[in-house]
C-alpha cells in the first residue's frame, strides 16, 4: 500500500498577467531566520514572566476601538469610568519597569440584557495572580436610553492564582496569551512550523520528544532530516507550496535511534498577502498501528 496519495499533475500557469501567481511564484523563503523564531520565542516568555510577577499597583484601561489618546490614560484603582456602548471588551494595563503589561481582557455584556438600574459584577483574576473586582452599569440619558457603560475596577481582598478570568453570570471563557502559549508548547499533539526551505522553525515537545530528539537538536535543522523517505517529504513541502492543504497525510519519520515511526500529517501555509510563504501550520498524530 502506498504511504501517501499520487502527486496530482502541476497546474498550468496563468496564461496572462492579470490571474493569480502561478503556483510556483508563490515559493519563498521566511523572512523570519530560525535565530529570529528563537528571539521571537523568548520575547514572548520574557512577557510571560513579567505577568506573573506583576504585582498591585495602579491599573490602566482601554478598550476595543478606542484611539490612543482618546482615553485617560492613568485610571485609578477605584475611580469610575466611562466606556461606550460600540466596546465589546476592556484591557486591563499595568505597568513595571520595562514597560505597559497586557494583564487582563474583560468582555462587555449586551446592553439589552443589562436590568436598567443593575449592576453586573466580574471577578477577574490578572496575569500576575491578583484578583479584581469589575462593576459594569449603564449610564442613562435623559430620555432614558443608554449611552455608555459605567466601569469601576477595585482590588478584591484575597488573590487567585488561577490566572483564568471569572464571570459570576455566564460568559464566554476568556483565553489569555498565556493560556494558548501553554496550549501550544505543552499540548499532546505535534505541532510544528516550517520554512518555505525546509527549515524547522519552532516546534512542541510532543513533535520531537516521540523521536527521541531534543529541541535543539530538532529546530533549527531541515525537515527531511527526520523523514524516513524523502519524496514523500519534497511531495509535502511540494503540494504545500502550491496552496494545498493536506489531511491525513500518511509518512515515515526516522527516530534517533533509527527505528520508523508511522504518523499522520495534517498542514497548510501561512502566506503573507504578497502570496509569500511564510510557514507551514503542521500537526502530527503516532499512527503505529499503519503499516
Amino acid at each position: 500500500m502506498p504511504l501517501h496519495d499520487p502527486v496530482p499533475p502541476e497546474p498550468e500557469p496563468p496564461a496572462s498577467g492579470n490571474g493569480p501567481p502561478a503556483p510556483g511564484d508563490r515559493v519563498h523563503s521566511t523572512p523570519l531566520s530560525p535565530t529570529e523564531m528563537a528571539f521571537l520565542h523568548q520575547s514572548l516568555a520574557r512577557q510571560q514572566r513579567r505577568r506573573r510577577g506583576y504585582r498591585a499597583g495602579p491599573l490602566r484601561v482601554s478598550w476595543d476601538g478606542a484611539v490612543r489618546g482618546q482615553m485617560d490614560p492613568t485610571v485609578g484603582v477605584g475611580e469610575p469610568f466611562r466606556v461606550p456602548l460600540r466596546a465589546s471588551y476592556v484591557e486591563i494595563v499595568g505597568d513595571d519597569a520595562e514597560g505597559a503589561l497586557l494583564l487582563a481582557v474583560v468582555p462587555l455584556p449586551d446592553p439589552e440584557e443589562m436590568e436598567d438600574d443593575g449592576v453586573e459584577n466580574l471577578a477577574v483574576t490578572l496575569e500576575g495572580g491578583q484578583t479584581v473586582n469589575v462593576a459594569i452599569a449603564l449610564d442613562y440619558g435623559s430620555g432614558g436610553k443608554a449611552r455608555a457603560y459605567v466601569i469601576q475596577i477595585t482590588y478584591a481582598e484575597s488573590a487567585s492564582a488561577t490566572g483564568v478570568s471569572v464571570r459570576e453570570s455566564a460568559s464566554p471563557f476568556v483565553r489569555t496569551e498565556r493560556d494558548m502559549v501553554d496550549y501550544l508548547d505543552n499540548g499532546v499533539v505535534g505541532c510544528h512550523w516550517v520554512a518555505g526551505d525546509g527549515t524547522i522553525l519552532w516546534a512542541n515537545r510532543a513533535d520531537y520528544e516521540p523521536l527521541g530528539y531534543t529541541q535543539e537538536e530538532y529546530v533549527g535543522h531541515h525537515i527531511a532530516k527526520f523523514h524516513a523517505d524523502p519524496d514523500v517529504c519534497d511531495d509535502m513541502l511540494r503540494r504545500l507550496a502550491q496552496g494545498e492543504t493536506l489531511y491525513n497525510y500518511r509518512a515515515r519519520l526516522r527516530h534517533k535511534n533509527g527505528s520508523v515511526q508511522y504518523v499522520l500529517i495534517a498542514s497548510s501555509v501561512l502566506f503573507d498577502d504578497e502570496g509569500h510563504f511564510l510557514h507551514t501550520r503542521c500537526f502530527t498524530v503516532w499512527a503505529s498501528a499503519i503499516v
